[in-house]
């Protein structure tokens, strides 16, 4: 656990560091950064980012964002 927590703080102090990625259903870009066997989607904001989902990498993001 305490990796992702590292992983959440890196993340947040690199938001770009994520991958772009297009949500199909509502065309919204999000980004993606995959950790482990997991993938962090989020969100970049002025001062931080906001975690959307983090799904197994078996999950399909079209149907779980």
């Amino acid at each position: 656990m305490m990796e992702f927590s590292r992983a959440l703080d890196l993340l947040a102090a690199n938001p770009d560091m994520g991958t772009p990625f297009n949500h199909d259903r509502s065309g919204t870009i999000y980004r993606r950064h995959r950790h482990k066997s997991h993938v962090i989607y989020y969100r970049k904001r002025r001062s931080d980012i906001f975690v959307l989902r983090v799904l197994h990498v078996k999950m399909h993001p079209d149907r779980h964002l």
